[in-house]
C-alpha cells in the first residue's frame, strides 16, 4: 500500500473512536426535535427506518423516512417530490464518510500497483533466459 505514513488507517481509527464515543449522545433525539412538516429523513438501513418511524410515532411526529445506500445515492432517487426539509441520520453520514476513506485507501493501493514496474506473473523466466541466450543479431 502506498500510504506508508498510515494516514488512511489513522483516519479509520479516529473515526471508529468517534463512533464509539458518540453512542447514546442524543443525536437521534436532536434530529427528531428538528422534524418539521413535509420532512424527508434519509437513513442507512430498513431496520433504521422502522426504528425511526416508531420513535416519531411515539413523539406524534410525521416524516417520510427512506433507506438509501451510501454507495450510490443518486439525486434523482426521490425525484418528483419536493420536501421542505431533508435530514440525514447520523449513521448514514458516518457510513458515507467511512466509505470515502476506504475508497481513498483503495485508490492509493491501485495507483501504486499500476505505476510500479513488476514483471507480469504469466512469464516463465526460464523461457525468457533461453530466448536471450538463443538470440542472434
Amino acid at each position: 500500500m502506498s500510504d506508508h505514513y498510515g494516514i488512511g488507517n489513522s483516519l479509520l481509527g479516529m473515526f471508529d473512536v468517534y463512533r464509539r464515543m458518540s453512542r447514546r449522545s442524543g443525536r437521534t433525539t436532536r434530529m427528531l426535535e428538528q422534524v418539521k412538516e413535509d420532512c424527508l429523513i434519509i437513513v442507512l438501513t430498513d431496520q433504521d427506518r422502522i426504528l425511526l418511524q416508531r420513535q416519531m410515532k411515539a413523539l406524534g411526529k410525521e416524516a417520510t423516512v427512506v433507506a438509501v445506500d451510501v454507495v450510490g445515492p443518486h439525486p434523482g432517487l426521490l425525484r418528483g417530490r419536493q420536501y421542505s426539509q431533508v435530514l440525514l441520520d447520523h449513521a448514514w453520514v458516518e457510513e458515507y464518510f467511512r466509505r470515502d476513506i476506504l475508497v481513498a485507501n483503495s485508490f492509493l493501493s491501485a495507483l501504486e500497483q499500476e505505476i510500479t514496474k513488476k514483471p507480469p506473473s504469466n512469464i516463465d523466466l526460464r523461457d525468457e533466459r533461453a530466448r536471450f541466450y538463443d538470440w542472434k543479431p
